[in-house]
């Protein structure tokens, strides 16, 4: 299954950006299909990763991002992973 693969490769990026010494220097790119548009979210507010999602703390709520919905992984402003 080619989309297996992509979060396998995902959550393994994941992983990396959360244990970065400077994870406040990465950001999340995802897209979120109910506003029909790509959000950034900064990993600073990556808080864990669980099975199949990276959760965010935002605004005073969790966010959940499905790892198949995330299209990029930017370092300070420039591509580091994409899909």
């Amino acid at each position: 299954n080619p989309l297996w693969e992509a979060e396998k490769i995902v959550k393994s990026e994941a992983k990396k950006v959360h244990r970065h010494p400077n994870k406040h220097e990465f950001h999340f790119k995802y897209e979120d299909r109910i506003k029909n548009k790509e959000i950034l979210l900064p990993a600073r507010q990556l808080k864990r990763i669980e099975k199949e999602f990276l959760v965010f703390f935002d605004k005073g709520k969790e966010v959940f991002v499905p790892l198949h919905r995330v299209t990029e992984i930017l370092h300070k402003g420039k591509t580091h992973w994409k899909a």
